[in-house]
């Protein structure tokens, strides 16, 4: 063609092969094309610039100066062409028709029909048309894809209009499926190609059926993929529905790559599905990368919406996938197989990403009680995950199960308090596993603490508390603050969370572990209720053989007041050691110094025996009317102390032993001795259908007035040999003893006494009966013998005590100069007298032996004419009545009558009586009258 001077044209290949016959070419003497006909087989052609090298063609063809056709077909036609496609392509090609249309040879059309090709990878026809224009030519395409195998793509990605990271990205991601009457069409400037400016377009329409596709490295396929892929412009836009992604159900899927020369994918999705399957999606997933936890330890079920957004640059793999959206959860249920943790009728919305989690305030119920939750997670934090349930719960709700089984003492708290429960996951430097920590936070504003003083709390306190407790940890170490209170630290010990060993701080902060399998307690307190402890440890002994659960070791406490035997003792030292099985106790204080040792028998029983140098007990805190403890589990009691007070009576050095029987605790023996009395006792402590102490008490001295000043009850007696025999019992313990519970029967018996004068209220016998005023009322009457107070041989009587009162109808004081019996009764809850004393004189006997030791011979006489003119002055009288009423610190004595004729009124009730009410001023003036 150079040779003629014309240019090759452009459309036309350079070079070709093949066979030709019946061919016929007529050109004008320009060299123009006048006509050109014939056939070709096996057609082979190429170097036509940036076109295709074509091979395999069959075609008849007859064209004329202005157009023609061409007919072509070929069963084996290869398409060699590495700047669009990156391998030779093969395929059938049907009957293909070609219009042709010539101007000039610039100005010419090509129409494309009736063209079907075909291979196993695809089946395709459709039409298209050329046509010349400045630069590269118009085209207007429309095709249609009846099949595509998408798993064999690869070869048919155009790779003049997609960048390698996205050719790349297609060929590894698109595993399978298949496009069914796909459409393709492209109208357009090829000059303006891929058409960015809107000068042209370019689309195609694949619907896509059961594809599987891989689109981020860690992250599930998307498999039965249901979508229509629409190729518009220079990007691609997908639509469709997921059957499975990781076992999950995606309703709806919005894909875009906006431009294939810059690759990014962006999906967003949503869809209503079961958290089942969510979760399982979830699980083969990067998403729980971040939390170093196993995640088949959590059931997660129920209905949910979820819809999110994902982001990628394709063709970077190593690039995370950014993933973006919500949860929202109806109903649904969580559960944590490790920790037992149990969340239901979850409701709210969570939301997640690439980097965490969040969510506020989502709705819940945890063991039958509503809660809310709130979750935070970031996988590149130190700490990479809190989730926090806050509630009204009761405290057994809260404590871990094992911790609720290996340590009862945590029953102990009652009540429902808001509470602040936190899962925890944190890098620790150093460390490759990340730790996991369950916090606990209340105020226990509404919670009891059942447990002895110091933390004894009632339900309306606020008692700050913080728990941290390891699920997982190199060190395993639970703390438990009841800030400004108690420290616990406890040594957990494998899965089951067994504890190993504790320190206990009480108005402080815990010291240093013990040995495994120990606890120590330390610290400073108000108040210590050591009784309360001793008794709850002793039944953990019993429990910690078989449930390898801590026994106490050592307690060291300085407590302001220690309350044991119900008495609240202040000031005292405690040092307590737990060895061999053997309890060791210590107190310096100013009213308790000594030891204790309580130990188990190898039968199981237990023994307790104290030894002090000094024990004054206090007045008890309670009264001792109720006690939990059951006496038939008490120990066995052996009790001595040199110096010992009870009741205010000091009863110098004392002994006690008891042991436990079969319905109570009996006492074996109670000895006291003292300067002032003896004490000898015996009894039982029962508990059947009531409780009950039985006590037989002996009580002798050498002076009643010295017991009962020692007991600080009166002053107004002086001397009395004593012994006093009590048969007693009480409802209740031993502790439970109190003068208004009193029952039994007391055997009085003084000799030699004497009952002073005093002011109104100095005196107290026992509580039961006054005789103080006795003296100064018998003294108007009788002041010559009683002025001075009185004095009495013996007195004997007995009493009976039935709850609170006291009766007595034989109680007789007698002496020379009188003899004064008593009946009557005391209230002794409302502390009144409601007494009858009758008072016979004695003066014919008194009188002249006074008068003798006072003086002899002379003495004598004058006791013989005092006695001649008392007669005169009692006249008659045999006998004088009166009463004793009213309360105990202001009673009223008051004469009642005088008998006449020697004999009283229960001897003959008929006798005439006079009143005496002017008694002392008839006394008075009859002896005047003697005088003058």
């Amino acid at each position: 063609m150079a040779s003629y001077a014309t240019e090759w044209p452009a459309a036309i290949p350079r070079r070709a092969q093949g066979s030709v016959k019946d061919f016929d070419l007529l050109l004008d003497s320009k060299w123009h094309l006048k006509k050109v006909f014939g056939q070709l087989e096996n057609g082979h052609f190429w170097g036509w610039g940036k076109g295709p090298e074509v091979a395999g063609i069959n075609a008849r063809f007859a064209l004329m100066d202005d157009g023609g056709g061409v007919d072509f077909e070929g069963q084996q036609v290869k398409l060699d062409w590495p700047r669009v496609f990156r391998r030779q392509l093969t395929f059938a090609v049907s009957t293909c028709n070609i219009e042709v249309l010539l101007r000039n040879t610039s100005d010419w059309q090509l129409d494309m029909n009736q063209c079907r090709v075909q291979n196993d990878d695809i089946s395709a026809y459709g039409r298209v048309r050329a046509s010349s224009n400045e630069g590269k030519p118009a085209v207007d395409v429309n095709l249609v894809m009846e099949r595509g195998d998408i798993a064999r793509f690869g070869d048919y990605w155009p790779e003049n209009i997609m960048n390698k990271p996205t050719l790349h990205w297609l060929r590894t991601s698109l595993l399978s499926g298949r496009i069914v009457n796909g459409r393709f069409s492209m109208s357009g400037d090829l000059d303006d190609f891929p058409f960015k400016n809107y000068r042209g377009r370019m689309q195609a329409i694949a619907p896509v059926e059961d594809a599987d596709l891989k689109y981020a490295i860690g992250w599930p396929h998307a498999r039965q993929i249901t979508a229509t892929a629409t190729f518009d412009g220079p990007g691609m836009i997908v639509n469709g529905r997921i059957g499975d992604t990781g076992g999950a159900v995606v309703d709806q899927v919005d894909a875009r790559i906006p431009d294939f020369k810059q690759p990014q994918l962006d999906v967003e999705f949503r869809s209503a599905t079961g958290l089942t399957s969510l979760t399982g999606f979830i699980k083969q997933s990067p998403l729980l990368h971040g939390m170093d936890l196993d995640p088949d330890q959590f059931v997660l079920s129920g209905d949910a919406k979820i819809d999110g957004k994902l982001h990628i640059r394709l063709g970077k793999p190593n690039e995370h996938l950014q993933v973006a959206g919500s949860v929202q959860m109806q109903d649904a249920k969580f559960v944590d197989s490790v920790s037992g943790t149990e969340l239901d009728a979850l409701t709210g919305s969570l939301g997640y990403s690439r980097d965490g989690l969040a969510g506020k305030q989502i709705a819940a119920s945890f063991r039958d009680y509503p809660v809310t939750l709130d979750v935070e997670a970031d996988w590149d934090a130190d700490e990479v995950f809190r989730a926090t349930l806050h509630g009204d719960l009761p405290a057994d709700r809260v404590i871990p199960d094992n911790l609720m089984l290996r340590q009862p003492l945590f029953s102990r708290a009652i009540g429902i308090s808001p509470w602040d429960i936190s899962l925890s996951i944190a890098s620790i430097e150093g460390r490759e596993k990340r730790d996991i920590w369950l916090e606990i936070y209340s105020g226990l504003e509404g919670t009891m603490i059942d447990l002895p003083a110091p933390l004894n709390k009632s339900v309306e306190a606020s008692w700050p508390l913080m728990v941290r407790y390891p699920i997982r940890s190199s060190r395993r170490i639970l703390t438990a603050y009841l800030v400004g209170r108690a420290q616990l630290r406890m040594e957990l010990l494998g899965e089951d969370s067994k504890p190993l060993r504790a320190a206990i701080g009480l108005g402080e902060k815990a010291g240093g572990l013990p040995s495994p399998g120990q606890f120590v307690v330390t610290g400073s307190v108000p108040v210590f209720d050591l009784e309360g402890w001793v008794d709850l440890t002793v039944s953990e002994f019993s429990k910690a053989e078989q449930s390898d659960g801590l026994v106490l070791h050592t307690a060291s406490l300085d407590a302001q007041q220690i309350r044991i035997f119900d008495r609240l003792f202040d000031d005292v030292e405690l040092e307590m050691l737990y060895e061999d099985a053997v309890i060791f106790g210590e107190f310096d204080g100013k009213d308790i110094v000594g030891k204790i040792r309580h130990y188990q028998n190898e039968d199981g029983s237990n023994s307790l025996t104290g030894e002090f140098e000094r024990l004054i007990m206090p007045d008890p805190v309670t009264g001792g009317v109720t006690m939990e403890t059951n006496p038939a589990e008490l120990p066995e009691m052996r009790f001595f102390s040199k110096e010992f007070s009870y009741l205010g009576v000091d009863l110098g050095e004392t002994r006690i032993e008891g042991y436990p029987v079969k319905n109570g605790f009996h006492f074996d023996s109670i000895e006291a001795k003292s300067p002032r009395l003896e004490l000898s006792a015996s009894g039982d402590w029962t508990r059947d259908e009531e409780e009950r102490s039985d006590f037989n008490i002996r009580i002798t001295s050498e002076s009643l007035g010295a017991v009962l000043e020692a007991m600080d009850i009166s002053s107004a007696m002086q001397g009395g040999q004593t012994v006093v025999h009590f048969d007693a019992w009480w409802n209740g313990p031993p502790a439970a003893f109190a003068l208004e519970r009193l029952n039994g029967e007391m055997d009085l018996n003084i000799v030699q006494g004497n009952i002073l004068t005093a002011e109104p209220g100095a005196g107290r016998m026992l509580g039961l009966l006054s005789l103080t005023e006795l003296p100064r009322r018998l003294a108007m009457d009788f002041r010559d013998v009683f002025d001075q107070g009185f004095s009495f041989d013996q007195a004997t009587g007995t009493m009976q005590l039935e709850n609170g009162n006291s009766f007595t109808d034989d109680l007789v004081l007698k002496s020379t100069a009188a003899e004064i019996s008593i009946v009557g009764s005391t209230d002794l809850v409302a502390q009144t007298f409601n007494y009858e004393f009758s008072v016979r004189p004695g003066v014919s006997k008194a009188l002249p032996v006074i008068g003798a030791i006072a003086g002899g011979p002379a003495g004598a006489a004058a006791g013989l004419a005092l006695q001649a003119l008392l007669r005169d002055a009692l006249g008659e009288a045999a006998e004088a009545k009166y009463t004793i009423r009213g309360p105990w610190e202001d009673p009223k004595v008051e004469p009642v009558t005088r008998l006449r004729g020697g004999t009283t009124s229960r001897q003959n009730p008929a006798a005439v009586t006079e009143p005496i009410a002017d008694g002392a001023e008839q006394a008075q003036t009859t002896g005047e009258e003697k005088n003058d």
